[in-house]
């Protein structure tokens, strides 16, 4: 197995205009509380970017896009790739 093969999928998440790299495991829970903020009418979505947490606020005017990244990455690969990725450690 190479180690591509060996890494998570990477999904891009995009909130409005800020985009962040999550893993697999985490997608379907940052999902599941993006929805229920929707539900709610709104609310605070917590985001671990590299240790540092964020607060976004999701309405159901937020604009959320979720896609799939061709190949793997990860936080330690060529930053000339990625330049405006921030990258996030979700502890479920």
């Amino acid at each position: 197995m190479s180690d591509d093969e060996s890494r998570p999928m990477t999904f891009l998440l995009t909130i409005n205009d800020h985009s962040y790299a999550v893993e697999d495991p985490a997608v379907a829970a940052l999902e599941a509380r993006i929805l229920e903020a929707v539900h709610l009418g709104g609310a605070f979505v917590d985001i671990e970017t590299g240790g540092a947490r964020e607060r976004v606020l999701i309405t159901s005017a937020t604009t959320v896009r979720i896609n799939r990244v061709p190949c793997a990455v990860a936080a330690d690969d060529d930053a000339d790739l990625l330049p405006d990725l921030s990258f996030l450690e979700l502890d479920l």
